[in-house]
């Protein structure tokens, strides 16, 4: 792998998984989506449920405090 291959790589490993979990369905949904407003609201949704888990407010408090956040995925 390329370093720009890897560096990519890297930064998915870190992500918090239900994120990512959202991210491909989001990606996966939005292919079926009839409209850009309905694939938009989609995601708006996945946003707001992701706000609302402890990664959130963990990576809310760790950008604050200018620490890495420690992800649980939860």
């Amino acid at each position: 792998m390329t370093r720009c291959t890897t560096s990519i790589a890297e930064r998915i490993a870190d992500t918090p998984p239900l994120a990512l979990r959202m991210v491909k369905e989001s990606m996966n949904r939005g292919l079926d989506a009839g409209n850009m407003a309905e694939a938009a609201y989609m995601d708006l949704y996945r946003f707001l449920a992701l706000e609302l888990t402890e990664d959130a407010r963990e990576g809310h408090a760790a950008w604050r405090e200018k620490r890495p956040p420690e992800v649980r995925g939860s």
